[in-house]
C-alpha cells in the first residue's frame, strides 16, 4: 500500500514492466548542511507531542516570508499565519531560510490535528524550486521525522489529502526526490 500511495497508483492493474517506481530508503538520502538550521528552527522534542504527518504546501506566489503571509492569513480570518514553517526563496527572506510560524512555539494545530504544516514560498505550478529551498525542506523533514518518529509514509502533499480539490505543491514539485 505505501509503496502505490508514494508512486500515485490506485490500482495494482495498472502497474506494467518497465514503470519506474520510486522505492522508499531504496538509497540514503544525506541532508545537506542545513541540518543545523533544520534543527534550531523545529527546537527541542516537545513532550506529549502527538506529531503523526507532515504537510507539504507551495505558497502559490513568486513572492513572500512568514511575516506577509501572516498579514495575508489574518485578513482572510485564519487565524495568523496558517503554516507551522515557511521556507524563503530569495524575496522577502534568504534563499533557504527557514522561518518558524507561531503555530510551531506555541505548539498551535492548524485545522489538521497532528499534521506539521510546511509552506515553500513559490508557485511550483510554473517555476521550479530552488537548490536551498530544497536542502533546507530535506534537512527540516529529517528533523521533524526523528524527532517525533513520523513515518515517511506520513509526508504528504497538500493535494494528497482526501477531499481537497488543489494542485498545491504544484506540478513541478519535486516530492518523490524529497522523499
Amino acid at each position: 500500500r505505501e509503496l502505490m500511495r508514494l508512486n500515485g497508483v490506485r490500482d495494482s492493474g495498472q502497474l506494467e514492466t518497465g514503470r519506474r517506481l520510486f522505492i522508499p530508503r531504496a538509497v540514503p538520502v544525506r541532508p545537506s548542511r542545513d541540518l543545523e538550521a533544520a534543527r534550531r528552527a523545529a527546537g527541542e522534542k516537545r513532550l506529549f507531542s502527538n506529531w503523526r504527518t507532515i504537510t507539504l504546501h507551495h505558497s502559490g506566489t513568486l513572492r513572500g516570508n512568514a511575516a506577509r503571509f501572516d498579514t495575508d492569513h489574518r485578513r482572510r480570518h485564519m487565524g495568523g499565519l496558517f503554516y507551522h514553517f515557511v521556507i524563503g526563496n530569495g524575496t522577502y527572506s534568504d534563499a533557504g531560510e527557514i522561518e518558524t510560524g507561531w503555530r510551531w512555539k506555541k505548539q498551535v494545530k492548524a485545522n489538521r490535528p497532528y499534521d506539521i504544516q510546511i509552506c515553500l514560498v513559490g508557485d511550483f505550478s510554473r517555476q521550479q524550486m530552488s537548490e536551498e529551498q530544497f536542502q533546507s525542506l530535506v534537512s527540516l523533514v529529517t528533523v521533524l521525522r526523528e524527532q517525533y518518529d513520523i513515518p515517511i509514509g506520513n509526508i504528504r502533499r497538500h493535494e494528497d489529502i482526501r477531499g481537497k480539490h488543489t494542485e498545491c505543491p504544484g506540478k513541478n514539485f519535486p516530492f518523490y526526490r524529497i522523499l
